[in-house]
């Protein structure tokens, strides 16, 4: 928490992300290995475009309210595929961003956890656990100086190690929800701080147990979408 850093490679490139229904889908209707977003379906948040012609996705309501074919869930024709960009603008659907814990199973609830209070923060995305190839994966491990660490390419997209010797020295909860903030919402550090801000991870110290992003850290990540 105290060394988080990220590994930039926006410049200008939107990240490919997959969509899925606003409200929140039944745990029957997940796929056990859910597609990440490289054989999701690929849109560019920057440029309103829809890059890839094909894709897994959960649509709110009906398939044919979207155009879709049924069964399969992939778009059937170029006016399908308008019409999900039309229905994500809109906020009909949200970005999903799946997520692997396999690699962290001691902190398997509390990274669960946190995706229920980012899910519950953000209006735009949605995390979703996979034991598939995920867009975010964790590990947990003693790292030495380095700690509780994110790395990620783009918004969403990226690696967090949670450190064993951290989640013992400050509340668990709050470093991974930190952590989760790094790669899901484009988030930096801010450690000067106070505790009501999720990203001033260890500044307040070891009291603070806040593991909810304020206002401005909420508009932030979801600008990301």
């Amino acid at each position: 928490m105290t060394h988080s850093r990220c590994t930039r490679a926006l410049s200008g490139a939107a990240a490919l992300i997959s969509l899925a229904a606003l409200s929140a889908p039944a745990a029957s209707a997940t796929p056990a290995s859910a597609p990440s977003s490289s054989t999701g379906f690929a849109y560019s948040s920057k440029t309103g475009e829809l890059v890839d012609p094909y894709a897994q996705i959960e649509v709110k309501g009906t398939s044919a309210s979207a155009g879709f074919a049924s069964g399969n869930g992939q778009t059937s024709s170029v006016p399908a595929r308008r019409a999900v960009a039309s229905q994500y603008a809109a906020g009909l659907v949200r970005a999903v961003i799946y997520y692997n814990d396999a690699n962290a199973p001691s902190y398997r609830t509390l990274i669960s956890q946190s995706a229920q209070i980012w899910n519950g923060s953000l209006t735009r995305v949605t995390l979703q656990r996979t034991t598939g190839r995920g867009d975010i994966t964790y590990y947990e491990g003693n790292y030495g100086s380095e700690g509780s660490t994110a790395r990620w390419n783009s918004p969403g997209h990226g690696t967090i190690q949670i450190d064993y010797s951290q989640t013992n020295q400050y509340p668990a909860l709050r470093v991974v929800a930190h952590e989760t903030g790094h790669v899901l919402g484009n988030l930096p550090d801010h450690y000067s701080g106070p505790c009501s801000e999720l990203m001033s991870g260890g500044g307040p110290g070891p009291s603070c147990t806040n593991v909810y992003p304020n206002y401005s850290e909420r508009q932030r990540a979801d600008s990301n979408y």
